[in-house]
């Protein structure tokens, strides 16, 4: 077992990765019927502001 220095800048990108992951599958691929109007507007605004996705295999 390895002890290395932890990299706060990685930690925050992999955290930010995997929140953002989540919104983008639950709520910017969810059908409009099941989201809130805040939901809804969230939706939107994700999905203007996302150029491409990369799906982990």
């Amino acid at each position: 077992m390895g002890c290395g220095i932890a990299n706060p800048r990685e930690d925050a990108l992999r955290s930010f990765t995997e929140d953002f992951g989540v919104l983008w599958e639950e709520i910017a691929q969810a059908p409009d019927t099941d989201l809130t109007d805040d939901a809804i507007r969230l939706k939107y605004a994700l999905r203007n502001i996302v150029e491409s996705v990369d799906v982990a295999t």
